[in-house]
């Protein structure tokens, strides 16, 4: 167990076309206007924080995750204004989240706590996506226990 411990080391590849010609080009061109003083934890979490505050807006005005319609929730409505906030919020934190180890490197203080950080914030990220899907897509034959199910599945990984 030590022994794993010592001598792991994190080694992503990313092979997709999107990710090396247009994201990781766009990050590195945003991390330059980033101030250097700016934490890369502090990134991080506001990333964190941008897709807890869709999830919460989505629970406000979505209460019982009907608003794709289906039988009986055609007068249900959502207001325009709420989808674009959540884009922009889900749009921010996928950036943040990109950019946060680039101004990591980039001010020479990347390690192992800043990656576990990272990693941990994104694995509890998890938690708020099925709120966010279960509205735009609708819960149709799902019932409100089938809905948290699913959540404890993806939170704990069961099978």
């Amino acid at each position: 167990f030590n022994y794993y411990i010592i001598f792991f080391q994190y080694r992503a590849i990313d092979t997709s076309p999107l990710s090396n010609y247009v994201m990781h080009p766009l990050w590195n061109a945003t991390v330059k206007v980033i101030p250097r003083w700016l934490a890369p934890n502090l990134l991080t979490f506001l990333g964190f924080v941008c897709v807890v505050v869709v999830a919460l807006l989505t629970s406000w005005y979505d209460y019982h995750w009907v608003a794709a319609g289906g039988p009986g929730q055609q007068d249900y409505d959502i207001p325009n204004y709420m989808y674009t906030i959540s884009a922009v919020l889900i749009f921010l934190a996928y950036n943040l989240d990109g950019i946060d180890g680039k101004q990591a490197r980039r001010i020479g203080v990347s390690g192992p706590l800043g990656e576990m950080f990272d990693h941990g914030l994104d694995s509890y990220i998890v938690f708020f996506i099925p709120f966010c899907l279960f509205s735009v897509f609708g819960r149709d034959e799902f019932s409100i226990p089938l809905f948290r199910y699913v959540i404890l599945v993806l939170i704990f990984n069961i099978k």
